[in-house]
């Protein structure tokens, strides 16, 4: 699945070709190589490891030409929640895209992020499942006629709260992943 990336060049990534299905369809990819000094056209996924319990279980599996690759559950839940039912999407996420058995190169991916993330078109931030919570105050940020800071129903701010507390909050990387982003969705 993960041919050698020459690490005595810089710009090397693999990227994945995701391929189309319904929420429930196997998981379908194609990995390859790309240059970030060629400017391909590709997506980062911003994501935890672990799901909302703490789990990083590799019980999720995407099939790769010739083989299944062991993936998180929230790793299988991201890339559910962004595939398209009609066209492939061309993304980077990393416990797909660095081959993460080997310690020189997955030291080598993490010092190039901050680049990984800044020429993706865009990041897609997966911060967990939906709930009617999330839903309720992402739909309230989104108007921007009113603010829900602004509200006084304890509702939103508990609400607020509830987002704020999960683990993709937590995370020190998020701020390079969102930072230097060109569009964080």
């Amino acid at each position: 699945v993960h041919t050698p990336i020459d690490l005595t060049r810089a710009g090397g990534i693999r990227l994945m070709q995701l391929f189309p299905g319904k929420h429930d369809d196997e998981l379908v990819c194609q990995i390859y190589q790309a240059n970030l000094d060629d400017y391909p056209m590709y997506e980062a996924i911003s994501y935890t490891w672990a799901d909302e319990s703490g789990c990083r279980k590799l019980s999720g599996k995407l099939y790769c030409p010739d083989r299944y690759l062991p993936i998180t559950v929230n790793c299988d839940r991201a890339l559910r929640r962004v595939r398209h039912p009609g066209f492939r999407r061309h993304v980077w996420i990393d416990s797909v895209c660095i081959q993460q058995s080997n310690d020189q190169e997955r030291s080598h991916q993490v010092s190039s992020m901050n680049n990984i993330y800044a020429r993706a078109s865009q990041v897609l931030i997966y911060a967990g499942e939906s709930l009617p919570s999330s839903d309720r105050i992402l739909d309230r940020l989104g108007n921007t006629r009113r603010s829900c800071v602004e509200d006084d129903s304890s509702l939103y701010q508990q609400d607020l709260q509830r987002l704020v507390e999960r683990p993709w909050f937590h995370r020190v990387w998020i701020i390079q992943e969102v930072v230097l982003a060109k569009r964080a969705v």
